[in-house]
Order: structure tokens, then C-alpha cells, then sequence
């Protein structure tokens, strides 16, 4: 009889170690929507591209006397 006891306990056991699992990823999955959705408000994206960030050439004679070396 002892034995059936401790079969229950840990059975019982089981059963609530795999409850606390789902809820767990259950939660981490309802924490990750409303992650996304608070964050969605945020969200500046619009289909123009980004502005160019035009830089000047540099003068010929500081360019030719920096030209990097190849080993």
C-alpha cells in the first residue's frame, strides 16, 4: 500500500510541475503581445527612405599624400 501512496504523490507531483510549466510559457507568451503592442505606438516607420547624408570630397592633394598601403 505504501508503495500506491508514493505512485499518487508523485504523480501528483508531476502534474503540478507541468501546470506551473504551461502557465509559465502561457505568461511569457501574453507578456510578448503586449510587449509588441505597447511598443507598436512607438513606431515612426514610414515608406520614405531615409535622408542621404551627403559628404564632401576630399582635396586632391591631402588624398594623395593619405593613400593607405596594402601589405
Amino acid at each position: 500500500m505504501e508503495r500506491s501512496a508514493s505512485t499518487n504523490v508523485e504523480s501528483w507531483v508531476e502534474s503540478l510541475m507541468m501546470r506551473m510549466l504551461m502557465i509559465v510559457i502561457i505568461g511569457a507568451m501574453i507578456a510578448s503581445i503586449l510587449g509588441i503592442l505597447a511598443i507598436k505606438p512607438f513606431d515612426r516607420g514610414s515608406d520614405a527612405p531615409p535622408p542621404v547624408i551627403q559628404q564632401q570630397e576630399p582635396n586632391s592633394s591631402s588624398a594623395s599624400a593619405e593613400v593607405p598601403r596594402s601589405r
